[in-house]
């Protein structure tokens, strides 16, 4: 049968209290004493569980907030190559720029700044994506 709440809620403040009087510097035969242990080894042990069971916490919020922070890296990559692979016309005083080609048509001249722009912004989410996931 599993641990009551209650009991369970007694063994973690336990816990903390013997992590608070071990980082003030008591010896663990004065944690033990002060907290009910039957032994140094007792109150050793137990607050080495709680701080694995932290670590284990702590690592399970990182890994939550790596994935976050990954699906954002995502969807600002998608609109990075959206607007790389969009054209794009120069545009001076407000008007598309246009070009006479050499048969005596006009066409529109392309501007190869979003483009090259985007390119950097993609590399940009390239680099923070590999620092994310350790990869440098």
């Amino acid at each position: 049968m599993g641990t009551s709440r209650a009991k369970r809620a007694q063994v973690a403040e336990r816990r903390r209290r013997a992590i608070e009087l071990r980082i003030q510097g008591h010896t663990w035969d004065e944690i033990a004493d002060r907290l009910g242990y039957r032994s140094k080894a007792q109150a050793c042990n137990d607050v080495t569980r709680a701080l694995q069971q932290n670590t284990r916490d702590l690592n399970l919020a990182v890994d939550q907030l790596r994935a976050l922070e990954l699906a954002r890296l995502d969807r600002l990559q998608q609109i990075a190559w959206e607007v790389l692979e969009r054209p794009h016309v120069a545009v001076s005083h407000g008007r598309v720029v246009t070009v006479k080609t050499a048969d005596g048509r006009e066409v529109r001249l392309p501007d190869d700044g979003p483009k090259l722009a985007a390119i950097d912004r993609l590399l940009k989410i390239a680099d923070r994506r590999a620092k994310l996931l350790g990869l440098d």
